[in-house]
């Protein structure tokens, strides 16, 4: 990894008005997106919020050894009954709720404001449809950023 650019990065960050945090990218499968020069692909504003919320969404509720409310309640729930498109849309909406509460807290301890773009202002659409497989969820959501920027993502729950 080309720390120079990190470093140059951080440098810039702490010289705003707010922070910007950075993490390493990852590609759908959760992998480390690694660059053609070799060096690891980092994700800031935006693309780090929806980065944040995939990960979220993916994560079974209580799969953090740390915090036991982190990650998604409706992980824990398919496959076990069937479900409505209406059950799976509240609890996505709900699990975003609680990431919000989660990213205004890290803002909160740090001490210091994150960027308008790391940060959901409000959760403005979930549409689910089941995948052929009637397994896979696929789930479609937009939310605000403190900005008022949409921001889309699309994620797959099994």
């Amino acid at each position: 990894m080309n720390f120079d650019v990190v470093n140059q990065t951080f440098t810039a960050a702490q010289n705003q008005n707010s922070f910007t945090s950075i993490d390493l990218a990852l590609d759908g499968n959760n992998d480390l997106v690694v660059l053609p020069n070799g060096y690891l692909g980092i994700v800031t504003g935006s693309l780090k919020l929806q980065q944040d919320c995939r990960i979220f969404l993916q994560s079974p509720k209580g799969s953090c050894i740390i915090d036991s409310g982190w990650g998604n309640a409706a992980l824990n729930l398919l496959g076990q009954a069937p479900m409505s498109p209406a059950t799976l849309r509240a609890a996505v909406h709900g699990a975003l709720t609680t990431l919000k509460y989660y990213k205004d807290q890290e803002e909160t301890s740090r001490g210091y404001p994150l960027e308008n773009s790391e940060l959901i202002s409000s959760i403005q659409d979930v549409s689910v449809t089941p995948a052929p497989d009637n397994v896979t969820w696929n789930v479609v959501v937009t939310v605000f950023d403190k900005d008022n920027a949409g921001v889309s993502f699309a994620v797959s729950l099994t």
